[in-house]
């Protein structure tokens, strides 16, 4: 029997599942564990980290390692198990973060754009997960606010503000009040 041409069907056993990008080889274990992770099904593909080429990302932004640490826009981030499952997980473990590790991870997502749709940055990257409602809807509700509503913010409160000087005004001359 002839070889099998390139583009011909192969056999099954044939078949081989594609490597996995490399890891790099400055992390601990900590880091390594949430990396693989973040390869199979758990692993968050619309806000987490992303490997284009074995090079990390997060949003738009090239993520470095050192240790368990994270360097993001020049800046090291302490890599506890609470920053970690936040940033690579699709459910974080409730309670795993401490008020140190949500900051740290909101000033993450702030400063990289992670939690923003890449086809459209100026929506956020919603969807009805529960690291979305718990950790990314309220950070989203704080930092990006939508154009529309704080124009339509601003002109009611030039109306209100013109309505009482007109009340005013009509008081101090009406020789009623």
């Amino acid at each position: 029997m002839p070889p099998a041409l390139p583009w011909s069907q192969a056999e099954p056993e044939a078949v081989q599942a594609l490597p996995k990008p490399p890891l790099p080889i400055n992390i601990d274990q900590l880091a390594r564990k949430y990396l693989v992770n973040s390869y199979g099904n758990a692993g968050d593909k619309t806000c987490g980290l992303d490997n284009r080429g074995g090079q990390f990302f997060l949003g738009n932004t090239e993520v470095d390692f050192e240790g368990n640490d994270l360097v993001i826009g020049g800046k090291r981030y302490t890599g506890t198990r609470g920053l970690w499952d936040l940033l690579v997980m699709k459910r974080p473990v409730v309670g795993l973060a401490t008020e140190e590790d949500k900051k740290n991870y909101e000033e993450i997502m702030v400063e990289t754009g992670a939690m923003r749709n890449r086809k459209n940055p100026r929506k956020p990257a919603a969807n009805r997960g529960n690291k979305w409602e718990n950790f990314i809807r309220p950070i989203c509700e704080k930092h990006v606010q939508k154009p529309q509503q704080k124009v339509k913010r601003q002109q009611k409160k030039h109306k209100d503000k013109a309505f009482s000087q007109a009340i005013q005004t009509l008081c101090l001359n009406d020789s009623n009040f």
